[in-house]
């Protein structure tokens, strides 16, 4: 077993159990492996979980950067971004996993947790900031970025707490207020 295979079955293990629940001996039972044989890739389970963050992280910065650089028109953009995380929430557990953790990281370990995630938010302002720059939205670039992290920030959090209805309505409702708001001619 390897590193790398060891990390994608502690991520199952992380995403369903989160971190406090996550035991060592539950990873070495996913893996197949005896939970010394851990060690002789990881000094900890700090070690292993913060690998695995990063992993993920970086992995879902990617796909969003791609998925927003594609040639659709920037409504169905937009609009099916959001909707793809609802599909990926219910069947990836790396999605659940890198939702739960920018949520709630484990207290002892936020600081390290944070800067993949404040990277990945960053990113992600750039990102739409720079797509709106492009588009013939009447809105500011940069506000049109925030509002539409919003929209996401409020789908997440009903991801985590609410039911597949609350959570397409929220998504529906959100994303409509917000693309017929940048559609408004720019207040000097």
């Amino acid at each position: 077993m390897t590193s790398e295979e060891l990390k994608e079955k502690a991520l199952l293990i992380f995403a369903e159990h989160g971190y406090e629940g996550a035991s060592l001996s539950l990873i070495a039972d996913q893996a197949g492996i005896k939970k010394q044989s851990i060690y002789s890739h990881y000094k900890s389970k700090d070690e292993l979980f913060l690998k695995t963050v990063e992993d993920v992280f970086s992995r879902e910065l990617v796909q969003a950067k791609k998925r927003l650089m594609e040639n659709k028109p920037l409504k169905e953009l937009l609009s099916s971004y959001l909707k793809d995380y609802l599909e990926k929430y219910e069947q990836d557990p790396a999605t659940r996993f890198w939702l739960r953790m920018a949520f709630f990281p484990p207290a002892h370990l936020y600081d390290e947790v944070m800067i993949p995630v404040y990277r990945h938010l960053d990113t992600l302002e750039e990102t739409l900031t720079e797509l709106f720059e492009r588009s013939s939205i009447q809105a500011d670039p940069k506000e049109a970025a925030l509002a539409y992290l919003g929209v996401l920030d409020s789908l997440f959090v009903e991801m985590l707490y609410g039911s597949k209805d609350r959570q397409v309505n929220r998504m529906n409702a959100s994303f409509n207020i917000f693309w017929k708001g940048i559609l408004k001619i720019k207040e000097e």
